[in-house]
């Protein structure tokens, strides 16, 4: 009967425990030879019975099933899983251990009682009850990857010292599985990962071009001891030695010193540490952060040194500003002058190729030495994604879809990426509004220049050249802030911070800061500031376009001349007001931002509006 016993404790049961609906297995009653005393020891040896082989059919469904008739298991399947199946048959090995042992033990003496059986076997009345509650916890949440870390290392935290024992060889065996996927990801920017168990994944869609930003964390995988940020610092490392690695890379110049530089210092000492941490009886927190870091280190250096020094991303920021935000001023004011007035309507199939005509001899004739940014620059017509509520209030011109494509040089592409070339293109068309405004408020006033040697004609509007002194003075104290103290100031402190880190991380962080100032210094992000700006520039072009058209009235002697200088001035009056109403708005604006913000570049804004109290002393004409 022993033997029977040893034989349903391996895995076995014979005609003595039999299986019941539930999956357990219950003694048979109403053994004559067995003591009322030993069958409740048996009925205790029955929860053990009953335990191991949920825990050999879990193993044997899930872990180590190789044969084609054997039932299909009902969980993910994936190299996690197969970890912890291995670890669960290592937690087994003392208990089969300590069962050959018993069975020694009896065959030295036969006489031996049941209750020796209870004694040996008490530790794992405490074990098995505690890895079935494991399984089941796995199996009811279906538990795929590295969730499975978590479901151990909720467990882990037991009072029992042979549970936390048991679960910590289970989650070193699944630990094997993540130190392999983390040493190709983070030394050979391999992914590994056919099951999708990794926390680290790629973005669907993304071709194999390297760009940073392709693969991303994905929180629900991610264990719950590991920080987010450690998590993103792996992912930043896997992504830029793939970019290192990449075919691009070799078209550079310098390409064998820049490929000794790629094997990074101590790169087999990171393999040896990743190993011993992979080795280790428990996951060591704090080695494994320091190990990433220095990683980080490592390639974040490298990667600079790309950016910097090899493609010298300083020559291509200062390009950017050139162009995007308006640094060649000259280059902009012909291409103004030599598109005329085809942007001022509705987009037609050709414009754009006029368009880039003009670009290109503005181009060409200011930027002689320099023809590889002809390559570089295209205009080109976007589509308007204004709602139906707005495009009846604003009418699309050319100039409002007006949109600059810039060809990245590889590796910039992950530093201008495409979000960050939309906020350059917003800015663009902000300045190019206020350039546009600022140069036909300066032809107006070369007209009245023109008119002083006729007398009679300058009084006849006198209001004009007032309002045109007024918007010439709020246009190019707006153009002074944010070409001095938005663009320049903004662009010194990124060319500095690039200069004093070899960080490349600090590097594309400060330039996507250095984007969000503009758009926040320049008020483009602040609808009712921008808004007040648009509606006052507006304005400005409407009152441009009706001083041209003064410009060309009839004689003063023909018949038609009172009428006509009736309906200008009527509409120079009408103007007048609406845009001391729109500045006062813009200025009251201002100051309540600066009240209630505190922010220092509103004061500065308030400070060039309000030259010599142009505002607050009510010259405005309030």
């Amino acid at each position: 009967m022993l033997h029977e016993i040893l034989l349903s404790l391996s895995g076995y049961p014979g005609s003595l425990f039999i299986e019941s609906t539930a999956g357990t297995y219950k003694l048979v009653k109403d053994i004559p030879f067995i003591h009322p005393s030993e069958s409740r020891i048996l009925e205790r040896l029955c929860q053990i019975i009953s335990h191991h082989q949920t825990i050999l059919n879990f193993i044997h469904l899930n872990g180590f099933n190789t044969q084609k008739n054997v039932e299909k298991p009902r969980q993910k399947q994936g190299t996690y899983m197969k970890a912890f199946c291995r670890g669960l048959d290592l937690v087994l090995d003392p208990y089969r251990q300590l069962i050959l042992e018993i069975q020694s033990e009896m065959l030295k003496n036969p006489h031996l009682p049941i209750s020796y059986l209870q004694k040996s076997l008490e530790e794992y009345h405490l074990l098995f009850p505690a890895l079935v509650r494991l399984i089941e916890d796995i199996k009811k949440k279906n538990l795929h990857g590295c969730n499975i870390l978590d479901a151990l290392h909720e467990h882990k935290a037991s009072g029992m010292p042979c549970v936390r024992a048991a679960v910590k060889i289970v989650m070193k065996t699944c630990h094997s599985v993540l130190f392999k996927q983390l040493s190709g990801w983070l030394l050979y920017g391999l992914l590994v990962d056919p099951h999708e168990e990794f926390f680290i994944r790629k973005k669907v869609g993304d071709e194999e071009n390297c760009l940073l930003d392709a693969f991303f964390v994905q929180p629900s995988l991610l264990p719950v001891y590991i920080p987010t940020s450690l998590a993103e610092k792996m992912c930043f490392v896997g992504e830029s030695i793939r970019l290192l690695e990449s075919k691009e890379n070799k078209s550079l110049s310098k390409v064998n010193a820049l490929e000794k530089v790629f094997v990074f210092p101590n790169k087999e000492g990171y393999v040896r540490v990743l190993f011993e941490l992979q080795e280790c009886e428990e996951f060591d927190f704090r080695r494994f952060e320091g190990v990433i870091c220095g990683i980080r280190s490592c390639v974040a250096e490298l990667l600079w040194k790309l950016v910097v020094e090899e493609v010298d991303l300083v020559c291509h920021l200062q390009i950017l500003k050139d162009f995007f935000l308006l640094g060649r001023g000259e280059l902009f004011q012909a291409f103004i002058e030599q598109s005329g007035t085809s942007l001022h309507h509705q987009p037609s199939p050709t414009l754009e190729h006029n368009i880039n005509t003009a670009f290109h001899s503005a181009l060409h004739t200011l930027l002689q030495d320099d023809d590889t940014l002809l390559d570089k620059f295209k205009l080109t017509i976007i589509k308007s994604q204004q709602t139906e509520s707005e495009s009846e209030t604003e009418t699309e011109t050319g100039w409002t879809n007006l949109s600059l494509t810039y060809n990245v040089p590889w590796p910039l592409h992950i530093i201008f990426t495409k979000p960050i070339l939309e906020k350059y293109n917003i800015m663009f068309r902000f300045l190019m509004s206020i350039k546009r405004v600022q140069l036909d408020l300066q032809h107006c006033w070369t007209l009245q220049m023109l008119w002083k040697s006729h007398q009679k004609r300058e009084q006849t509007f006198p209001l004009a050249w007032k309002l045109r002194n007024l918007m010439a003075f709020v246009v190019n104290n707006l153009q002074y802030y944010l070409q001095v103290d938005v663009l320049e100031s903004q662009h010194s402190l990124l060319i500095e911070k690039i200069q004093s880190t070899h960080d490349f991380e600090a590097i594309k962080c400060a330039h996507e800061q250095f984007v969000v100032c503009l758009l926040a210094q320049s008020f483009v992000s602040i609808k009712p500031i921008s808004r007040c700006i648009v509606d006052m520039m507006d304005l400005c072009l409407a009152f441009c376009q009706q001083f041209l058209v003064a410009a060309s009235l009839p004689p003063r002697l023909s018949d038609s001349y009172p009428m006509h200088t009736a309906a200008f001035s009527a509409k120079v009056v009408e103007m007048q007001k609406q845009f001391q109403l729109q500045a006062s708005l813009l200025f009251q604006i201002l100051s309540s931002a600066q009240t209630y913000q505190a922010t220092p570049f509103v004061a500065q804004l308030l400070m060039r509006l309000d030259f010599n109290q142009f505002f607050s002393s009510g010259q405005l004409g309030l």
